[in-house]
């Protein structure tokens, strides 16, 4: 767990470095239009991920169901 939650904290700290460089480098209205961009393409990439799973999970529910196994039952003369 403390192999975790140092991963977490790092995570985090690099996306308050990302932040605060880019905030500096962009100004404050570029840097909102940054946010915005950065969000709609993280949303658009998660919906697209979702939709195939959806599709896959849909093609495997149109999928048609087997048939029934045939017994063969062999005689021994």
């Amino acid at each position: 767990l403390k192999a975790y939650k140092k991963l977490i904290q790092d995570y985090n700290q690099l996306t308050l470095t990302e932040f605060e460089s880019i905030k500096q480098l962009l100004g404050t209205k570029k840097f909102i239009s940054y946010l915005k961009i950065k969000n709609e393409l993280a949303t658009k990439i998660k919906s697209i991920l979702i939709g195939d799973k959806l599709a896959d999970n849909k093609r495997d529910a149109n999928a048609k169901p087997l048939p029934p196994p045939k017994i063969i039952i062999e005689k021994s003369e």
